[in-house]
């Protein structure tokens, strides 16, 4: 089965939170066809933070696999809180990458957020 529901894998503790997991995704649909679909709560809220690594690195094992990852969810928060995060999700709708966003986020809420303080 290729995709189940968000709030079952939540359930079964699937997240994806290390290099590990990253790799075992990877190797669950290797071999399969289609594009990767997960939930932005399969990740770990560490994951979206760039400092970490993850995110690179899960790019990164998609290009080199030549696989696509299509993520759900709302990254509304991710984006007001992080101007790194908003220029990477800017560089992942500028370009046809390894991740696609199935909902376009504004990418205008953090300088919204600046504005009105």
């Amino acid at each position: 089965m290729r995709y189940q529901p968000a709030e079952r894998r939540r359930n079964e503790k699937c997240m994806i939170k290390t290099a590990q997991d990253i790799h075992d995704l990877i190797g669950e649909y290797l071999f399969s066809e289609g594009d990767i679909v997960r939930d932005k709560c399969d990740f770990t809220p560490d994951f979206w933070n760039l400092r970490t690594g993850l995110l690179g690195e899960l790019s990164q094992k998609l290009v080199n696999y030549r696989l696509r990852l299509t993520l759900t969810g709302d990254f509304s928060e991710e984006i007001q809180n992080s101007n790194a995060f908003r220029d990477y999700v800017c560089e992942l709708l500028a370009r046809n990458g390894p991740i696609v966003l199935a909902q376009r986020p504004s990418l205008n809420t953090h300088q919204n957020a600046e504005n009105a303080g």
